[in-house]
């Protein structure tokens, strides 16, 4: 369930770094969370407390599994986060998926 829960945040975190280019893609702009009505404070709100109910539940593995979980957050913010966005860099995309895939 702390996988599942950490996923979910590293998807709901690409969704928010992807906000615009979804409402200005005509064949994402309908499936978009925008453009049902939700706001971008709301989404990020989401990502935390997704972000949030995964550590407890990894907390609850051990410290190791909460590190990983931390690695993991702080890996997803970094491929899809505003500051970075590496998302878009090829080398550092492929990268950061290996490196969580080897996680």
């Amino acid at each position: 369930m702390a996988s599942m829960l950490q996923v979910a945040h590293a998807f709901v975190v690409n969704d928010i770094a992807g906000w615009e280019t979804d409402l200005g893609d005509p064949r994402r702009r309908h499936w978009s969370m925008a453009s049902r009505g939700v706001t971008r404070v709301e989404m990020r709100w989401f990502a935390f407390r997704l972000l949030v109910y995964a550590a407890i539940l990894s907390l609850s593995l051990g410290p190791m599994s909460l590190v990983l979980c931390c690695v993991t957050a702080v890996l997803s913010l970094a491929y899809s986060g505003a500051g970075l966005f590496w998302k878009n860099v090829p080398g550092a995309s492929t990268a950061l998926h290996l490196l969580v895939d080897g996680i």
